[in-house]
């Protein structure tokens, strides 16, 4: 008998090689080998081989190819011939085009500390004319990979990670219109790309950073200038390619000798604190490996199931994901590679001696995925039929389901699993026969979600959507046999959305996260979360369609202005050290806690000299506050700042105001400009606003005093404070009223009345409105409620407020804001002249809200609003 087998099973492109190694020829004869054939199947025939020494070809097509070795003995043996099924997995196109093809691929054969790989290089240019050696290298270390260890998933939407691949993605726009590609910029500014492509794409992170470490110091050893004179290198690590290429670098540093010469490395949309793989799906395929029937288990009955379970079981899929699920019956534990092996090794007492930036394709502004939570990811059926003759059938059947994670202190059922088997047994001959069911549960599981868990699905971040990820294999059915007994169909539905993968305080680095802060902003390099980035600059993604409905994009994608931020880092050294896009794409959003304001005293006093300090509450970390004050009257003194605090005076003046002015920056980066109008010298006015039937409206308008009490001829003495809105309800023509307060520059007291007039056409009946009452907020009306696509907002009496406060408020401007259970704001729209405007509710998913309406800071409505669907 005579075996031939390869080591691999397929290739990943058309381009096929052989090593018929002598060492692994095993045989129980002495008799001698005279020749050693192969046909490819690609219509050459057979093809003499020689031990130890390469034989390939190149297919023109993929797909499964049939291999056949024949092995000739010198005498007596008749030859022998074996054959195995070969599976070539792409087509790569010869010439260079659209897709990379490597100028030229470097081998790094697997040995005991890592699985091998391969490093593709394409060279840039200089003036125009290609490199022919390593002069500015560009090291990339792919993503996560599958395509190695399932390749049943390969007809799903599970492309290769390689160089072709890479350069497809890159071939974007930058946001500066006509300034080109990321791809012909990259090459065009001279960049060598070094694309490494590992064999084992979800082999443990440590060992392929060994891989990676060889790749570095052979580019260190090969380019022009090596370590001594050459160009410092620049590394880009994708997804998990960022742990991998972080932790080389840290490794090779602290080992003394081991000078990884880089000088920046760029973290693209990387879970430095783990991505998340839904829980309930994880519990979901650990169920479907459970035997039942016959010593078979569920994923017996379809290869891409036991496909994912063996993905599961990878060494790099544990190290990645946050939670890790190892059976269906909710035992789910927490990461303890990242906090135990890999943050230790990224630590660094100082700074390391190359920047490390980072971009994450998660929601600037902090805003969540379009996604409800707890939502069904999967859902799928079985059946199988097992006919029994002349007695009845027996069928099995099953339902099976994945949901996400529920709100932040809730637990829920992530998965479930229900598999029956019954019998139906015929008594008698038909059509004179009784049928009995038997029912009998073969399989039942569930898993709980984990106490106090982040609803991670919904978290901001790099998302995946799981029916465009499965492809062809979402909405689809499978058949397969259990020890060949009869056919069964296993049927699954996806869920066609948004789910988070790396959340953005992962792909950032953040050390601390509570459900407060996981939906934290992330803007122009400042953050409103108390737990910095652990890296030198980062960028989070912008709206990018511009209808308010697109904040998340997918995972380690691309964009116009993600692409030209990390070139302007990348170029730093030739640039000046400025990345002007950072400030481009103007931020929805500003990362302070709340709305900025400026806090400090709301009056200048005018007996002399007058000075105040003023500061930005919540001021982030690492930013600088340009302050700028202008004045009606008088002057200011200084009429330019910097720094955290303001100490403004005001030389002696008339009444008047001061416009103060904070502009928040961090580097280049404007991050917020304030603006807050303060009175000179304190005021004290009464205004009295038309009539609504027999009702007078008194607005208190007195910066600078404190005690106010107002007197009117229908309530009697009250106190009031400043801003003060008092409805008055009485039955004669005629309302006095009188307001006294104590001015806090002089001490003095102060008085003063307002006399008004009702209609004399108004009948109005003897009524008095408490001070609790009279001082309430405007009433908010909104309709449809439940909303559908869209709300109607509006406020009573807006006019009255437009006219009453004009003149004590720098801004007739009124804000909507519509914030989510979480306290998330989730959608804002300004009326300029009254709240009296439909807000668009068509991207938020059901459930509740708040509504609240403001006005120079301050709240005037609370309101509860539901979206259903």
């Amino acid at each position: 008998m005579f075996a031939a087998a390869p080591i691999l099973s397929f290739a990943r492109t058309n381009s096929v090689a052989f090593v018929p190694r002598r060492n692994l020829f095993l045989t129980n004869t002495a008799i001698p080998v005279q020749q050693l054939q192969v046909d490819f199947g690609d219509g050459r025939g057979y093809q003499t081989a020689n031990w130890n020494q390469v034989i390939s070809t190149v297919y023109t097509s993929a797909g499964q190819k049939r291999v056949k070795v024949k092995i000739t003995f010198a005498y007596t043996i008749a030859p022998q011939e074996s054959w195995f099924d070969f599976n070539v997995l792409s087509v790569v196109a010869a010439a260079r085009g659209t897709t990379a093809s490597s100028d030229f691929e470097r081998p790094f054969p697997g040995d005991a500390t890592h699985s091998g790989g391969i490093a593709c290089v394409i060279f840039g240019n200089a003036a125009g004319v290609k490199h022919s050696q390593l002069t500015k290298p560009f090291i990339i270390s792919e993503g996560y990979n599958l395509y190695d260890i399932a390749p049943e998933l390969r007809k799903c939407n599970n492309p290769n990670n390689d160089i072709d691949e890479f350069f497809k993605k890159i071939d974007v726009n930058f946001l500066t219109a006509g300034t080109g590609t990321f791809r012909t910029n990259l090459l065009n500014a001279g960049y060598d790309i070094v694309y490494i492509d590992n064999a084992k794409g979800s082999d443990d992170i440590t060992r392929n950073a060994q891989l990676f470490e060889a790749v570095v110091r052979w580019v260190n050893l090969n380019k022009v200038g090596g370590t001594a004179s050459g160009q410092q290198n620049v590394v880009m690590g994708q997804s998990m390619g960022g742990l991998v290429s972080r932790y080389g670098l840290a490794e090779m540093t602290k080992r003394g000798n081991d000078n990884p010469h880089t000088r920046l490395l760029v973290l693209h949309d990387s879970p430095q604190r783990g991505a998340y793989n839904p829980v309930g799906v994880q519990s979901l395929g650990r169920s479907f490996d459970v035997p039942f029937l016959f010593g078979n288990s569920l994923a017996d009955l379809n290869g891409q199931v036991r496909a994912t379970v063996r993905v599961l079981n990878q060494p790099a899929t544990q190290q990645l994901s946050i939670l890790n699920a190892f059976n269906g019956r909710g035992t789910i534990q927490a990461n303890t590679f990242i906090p135990n092996t890999y943050q230790p090794m990224i630590a660094f007492s100082g700074r390391p001696p190359y920047d490390i930036v980072a971009v994450s394709n998660g929601s600037q502004c902090g805003r969540s995925q379009n996604t409800p939570v707890g939502v069904t990811i999967t859902e799928s059926a079985l059946a199988l039929l097992l006919p029994i003759p002349y007695v009845g059938l027996a069928g099995v059947t099953g339902d099976f389901a994945s949901y996400g994670l529920p709100a932040y202190g809730q637990q829920a059922t992530v998965s479930r699993v229900s598999l029956r088997l019954e019998y139906r047994i015929r008594i008698g001959y038909c059509p004179i026969c009784v049928t009995i069911p038997i029912r009998f549960n073969l399989l039942r599981e569930s898993a709980p979600s984990p106490a106090n868990t982040l609803p991670y699905e919904t978290l901001p971040g790099g998302s995946t959507n799981p029916y465009q990820q499965a492809g062809s294999c979402a909405d689809g059915f499978d058949f397969g046999s259990l020890n060949g007994i009869y056919a069964a169909y296993f049927r699954t539905k996806l869920y066609n959305g948004d789910l988070c993968f790396v959340p953005s305080y992962s792909a950032l680095d953040v050390p601390t996260v509570t459900p407060a802060t996981a939906f934290a902003k992330y803007v122009n390099n400042v953050t409103d979360n108390s737990s910095l980035p652990r890296v030198d600059r980062y960028i989070a993604q912008e709206n990018v369609n511009n209808s308010g409905t697109l904040f998340n994009t997918a995972h380690i994608s691309f964009t116009p202005r993600n692409s030209e931020w990390i070139y302007n880092e990348m170029q730093r050294p030739f640039n000046g050290d400025i990345n002007p896009v950072a400030c481009q794409a103007n931020p929805e959003c500003i990362p302070f806690p709340a709305t900025p304001t400026i806090a400090g005293n709301n009056v200048f006093c005018l007996n002399g000299n007058s000075t105040n300090t003023y500061t930005v509450p919540n001021q982030p970390a690492g930013t600088t506050i340009n302050w700028t004050a202008t004045t009606t009257a008088g002057t200011v003194t200084p009429a330019a700042y910097t720094g955290p605090s303001y100490a403004l005076t005001v030389n002696s003046a008339s009444a008047g105001t001061v416009t103060i002015q904070a502009m928040v920056t961090k580097g280049t980066c404007t991050v917020a400009t304030i603006q807050r109008r303060v009175t000179l010298g304190p005021q004290f006015r009464l205004l009295a606003d038309r009539t609504q039937l027999c009702t007078v409206y008194l607005t208190v308008v007195a910066p600078g005093y404190d005690n106010l009490v107002l007197n009117t001829n229908s309530n009697g003495d009250q106190p009031v404070v400043d801003g003060s809105r008092i409805p008055v309800q009485y039955e004669n023509r005629q309302v006095v009223a009188t307001l006294t307060g104590r001015n806090t520059c002089t001490g003095q007291n102060s008085t003063v009345s307002a006399t008004y007039t009702l209609p004399t056409s108004a009948n109005c009946a003897l009524r008095v409105i408490s001070a609790s009452t009279a001082a309430a907020a405007p009433t908010t009306k909104m309709f449809p409620n439940p909303a559908g696509n869209y709300v109607d907002v509006h406020v009573d009496r807006a006019e009255a407020e437009d006219a009453l406060l004009a003149a004590a408020t720098s801004s007739t401007a009124f804000t909507v804001r519509i914030y989510d259970t979480y306290g998330q704001l989730r959608q804002e729209q300004q009326s300029q002249s009254r709240p009296d405007l439909r807000l668009s509710t068509a991207a938020l998913p059901a459930g509740l809200y708040v509504v609240t309406i403001l006005r120079d800071g301050r709240v005037l409505a609370h309101q509860q609003l539901q979206i259903a669907r």
